[in-house]
């Protein structure tokens, strides 16, 4: 059929009825096997059923780390790479050492020669399933990531703002939503992704740029409210940016609002994390009643 394309082999291996391609004749794989010892093991790269979504059914693919890990890396169709970065993150939410799945992704994100929205994809799923055991290891990497695009190696400070690779925008784009998705143990956001949307949003500079900054920036104004801050100091200062950028948005309006649709939407999100707080909730109720009236344009009052 059809569905025996997608498998790149050179031996034995193939998908069983229900889509489960991760067992070959050697046996299930050793309890603390890592991904390499796997790939060595299996002498299928990867397996791929309906791979030009033929199917009027829901299909559901088990595949190893390892066999993820080789259609992400080998496979040079976007929609596979998609479905190998979602395995991936499948895989580091259920092992115990997830550390190989974690490089993978970083991997695919910092590839060039990757399409950009399986990059992004790569990067939201770094950030989401940065948690207790993995979110040391996933951090870094993205922090990582914006600093080598954004800064000035030689000073550490905000470099102008840049879109004329229109790839690497979308993907510096999606970072602030990324880093600002990780979590602890104690289910809050980990220090160095609040530093890095406030220390953007403070140091922006979009000096030279041929194009307006205004969804960059709403990006990670749209982040802060995915952040979970304990710190009173941090949430001074989430509030203090959201604050200074509506009325910005009053004197300056940026196109189609995106701005203040963003401010808006994140004082909606940090209210509803702030359950014992009743205060900060009154006032972000008065605020939003600010932008209901009838003279405030559409795109805010929704």
């Amino acid at each position: 059929g059809r569905g025996s394309r997608g498998g790149r082999a050179g031996g034995r291996g193939g998908a069983h009825g229900h889509g489960h391609g991760n067992q070959d004749e050697d046996g299930p794989a050793a309890p603390g096997s890592t991904a390499g010892e796997e790939a060595a093991r299996h002498p299928v790269l990867y397996v791929r059923v309906d791979p030009a979504q033929e199917w009027l059914c829901s299909v559901s693919l088990k595949q190893t780390e390892s066999m993820w890990t080789a259609q992400l890396e080998k496979s040079r169709d976007v929609v596979a790479q998609s479905y190998a970065v979602t395995g991936l993150a499948n895989v580091i939410t259920t092992v115990l050492n997830p550390t190989s799945a974690v490089q993978a992704l970083g991997n695919c994100l910092c590839s060039k020669t990757t399409f950009c929205r399986v990059r992004i994809e790569a990067a939201l799923m770094l950030g989401a399933t940065a948690e207790e055991l993995t979110y040391d290891t996933a951090i870094p990497i993205l922090c990582k990531f914006f600093a080598d695009h954004s800064r000035d190696p030689s000073t550490g400070q905000l470099r102008p703002n840049c879109f004329a690779d229109l790839a690497e925008h979308l993907v510096m784009q999606a970072m602030p939503m990324a880093v600002a998705q990780a979590r602890d143990g104690l289910f809050r956001s980990p220090q160095a992704a609040v530093d890095l949307i406030l220390h953007f949003l403070d140091n922006c500079d979009n000096t030279g740029n041929t194009f307006r900054d205004s969804n960059y920036v709403a990006a990670f104004l749209q982040a802060l409210g995915c952040l979970r801050v304990t710190e009173q100091s941090d949430m001074s200062a989430l509030m203090r940016q959201l604050d200074r950028h509506l009325a910005l948005e009053e004197i300056c309006a940026s196109p189609h609002y995106v701005v203040g649709a963003a401010c808006l939407t994140s004082l909606v999100n940090i209210a509803i994390s702030l359950e014992e707080q009743d205060g900060v909730k009154a006032a972000v109720r008065r605020t939003l009643e600010g932008f209901m009236a009838q003279g405030v344009p559409y795109q805010l009052r929704r």
